[in-house]
């Protein structure tokens, strides 16, 4: 529905945005969530363990976020405070670039006849609050 926005509104939700930044002033209705539990694929309904929670929140709220966490992670990336080897949550970058990095660093262990040591953590369900 944003996005199908009049100009003359999208510049009024502008207006409020800044407002919001400049006055350090966050709606704290916007702060506030619906939360609805959703059967995990293939469990049992009665185990209350096999639902996750999904929060439905202010889409308002939502498009702020965005428009901060953009902003902050071209600053980040511009001046190079995230680490090169960080691949998570980067647009462009996947699981495939460390591994392919793992396997760059292994063969040239080999080539060079050296000892590679790698440690894998498998944390299961770290961050589940289910």
């Amino acid at each position: 529905m944003i996005k199908r926005l009049s100009t003359e509104s999208k510049k009024n939700l502008l207006y409020l945005y800044n407002r919001i930044w400049k006055e350090h002033y966050f709606p704290t209705f916007w702060q506030q969530a619906t939360i609805i539990p959703l059967l995990k694929p293939g469990k049992d309904p009665t185990n209350p363990s096999n639902y996750r929670p999904i929060a439905l929140a202010c889409c308002l709220c939502k498009l702020l976020e965005k428009m901060i966490n953009c902003r902050l992670v071209y600053y980040l990336e511009t001046n190079h405070f995230i680490h090169p080897s960080q691949s998570g949550f980067r647009r462009g970058r996947s699981t495939v670039d460390n591994l392919l990095a793992l396997e760059t660093g292994i063969r040239l262990a080999f080539l060079e006849r050296k000892h590679f040591v790698a440690v894998f953590f498998d944390i299961e369900k770290a961050y589940d609050k289910t």
